[in-house]
């Protein structure tokens, strides 16, 4: 990657703000948000209580991450905030996303006063997402088919077609995987921790799981390449050696 470009993980209210001011920036013209709300006057207010709204029940709720891409501007020494990717986790039935229901963007969107700068755009977001939830989510949950969403993903206008847009998801997703690896392991542990498993071969067992499950997420992350093997390798021998303490307890 350009050492002037860095992609990373955030939970930064400042670094939101940014990368959402993006988002309005490269959303207000596109055509279905024009279609929510057509009166330029109001769609910008209107998308950043959307986009806050989402936000809240996604990433803040700990349902989803956020990938910033940060640009150093030489002149400044400072690195700016130009564009990010909004992600949610995968359902923890592995059938589709998490949040796949309307009621909790419903809720928020009410919080984050989006009937109060346009009530015909919220009655559109509405008719918009249980139509979306209706023919694409529930059909995705039919077919057990665990994905993590790309909820928002754009980069600022001024970069446009400079190529950081396929540098931002391309990359992204290299931490996507790294992340989910951490995850699984780090929430598979706690499981068996807390349930005190310790009969012999039970890490060995979850290693085997949990290698498997990371090659399907990561194939369904990129068709192109199948995970790294040594960063399966790692992990294995991560949980070798869990499964040797639990043994000597």
């Amino acid at each position: 990657m350009n050492k002037n470009i860095v992609i990373e993980l955030s939970t930064s209210q400042q670094d939101w703000e940014l990368v959402r001011e993006c988002y309005v920036q490269s959303f207000r013209r596109y055509p279905l948000y024009k279609y929510m709300v057509p009166d330029d006057n109001k769609r910008d207010a209107f998308l950043r209580a959307y986009l806050n709204a989402n936000y809240e029940v996604t990433v803040a709720n700990g349902n989803g991450i956020l990938l910033v891409l940060k640009i150093l501007e030489e002149e400044l020494d400072n690195m700016a905030v130009e564009g990010g990717i909004l992600f949610v986790f995968p359902s923890d039935d592995g059938h589709g996303w998490a949040i796949t229901d309307d009621e909790p963007y419903w809720e928020a969107y009410e919080k984050y006063g989006l009937a109060k700068i346009s009530p015909d755009g919220l009655e559109r977001v509405k008719r918009y997402e249980a139509w979306e939830n209706e023919n694409i989510c529930k059909k995705l949950t039919v077919n057990r088919i665990p994905m993590w969403n790309g909820l928002f993903c754009a980069i600022s206008p001024k970069h446009a077609s400079k190529g950081l847009g396929s540098t931002l998801w391309k990359d992204g997703m290299k931490i996507l995987k790294e992340y989910f690896i951490k995850r699984a392991v780090s929430r598979q542990l706690n499981k068996a921790t807390n349930t005190s498993a310790k009969h012999k071969g039970f890490c060995t067992k979850l290693s085997k799981e949990l290698v498997s499950n990371h090659m399907h997420y990561s194939t369904l992350l990129n068709h192109r390449k199948t995970p790294d093997l040594s960063a399966i390798q790692d992990l294995n021998g991560s949980l070798q050696k869990e499964s040797l303490k639990n043994d000597q307890k």
